[in-house]
C-alpha cells in the first residue's frame, strides 16, 4: 500500500499537522480503495492507480461546474 500511494502522492507541505494528517488519511483510503478493488473484481477495465485515480476524480467531481 505503501508503495502504491508514493506513485502518484500529492506533495503537500503544511505547517499545521491536521492537514497533512487529512492528506495522508485521504491518500490512504483511495489506496486501499484500489487494492480491494482490485481484489474483487479481477477482470475491471483499470489497469493500474492511475487510471484509477482519474477515474475516482471524474466521478467524484461529475457535472460541476464553478460559474452560475
Amino acid at each position: 500500500g505503501d508503495q502504491l500511494r508514493e506513485y502518484y502522492r500529492c506533495r503537500t507541505k503544511s505547517r499545521k499537522f491536521y492537514k497533512y494528517i487529512f492528506h495522508f488519511l485521504f491518500e490512504a483510503a483511495i489506496t486501499n480503495s484500489y487494492i480491494l478493488q482490485k481484489s474483487f473484481c479481477p477482470n475491471s477495465t483499470i489497469k493500474n492507480i492511475k487510471d484509477y485515480r482519474l477515474k475516482l476524480a471524474m466521478q467524484l467531481i461529475g457535472q460541476y461546474c464553478s460559474r452560475q
